[in-house]
């Protein structure tokens, strides 16, 4: 399977998942969690920094909402670092 093939194919399965939590699978939603799953935990300015080139107009408080819809659906969890900072983490498993 060529890489284009693989990467639509990726994208049509997050837009599945998304809807499958009662979520509208936006463009932005779905960009927001591929930019979660390649970075596995992260607060949202490194999701802004991540998504920046594609998405210029997505600011912070967005994505943050996004994120806490995320977690709210069960697709994310909120985690905090030992300096007291939160990080959602896309593996929603304890660890």
């Amino acid at each position: 399977m060529h890489q284009e093939n693989k990467t639509v194919l990726f994208m049509l399965l997050i837009k599945e998942l998304i809807k499958s939590k009662g979520l509208k699978a936006t463009p932005q939603r779905i960009a927001i969690y591929e930019s979660m799953r390649k970075l596995g935990h992260a607060c949202a300015d490194m999701v802004v920094d991540d998504l920046r080139q594609n998405f210029p107009s997505l600011t912070v408080a967005t994505i943050y909402n996004v994120l806490e819809s995320f977690v709210e659906v069960g697709l994310l969890v909120k985690r905090f670092s030992l300096n007291h900072k939160m990080y959602f983490d896309i593996n929603i498993h304890e660890h």
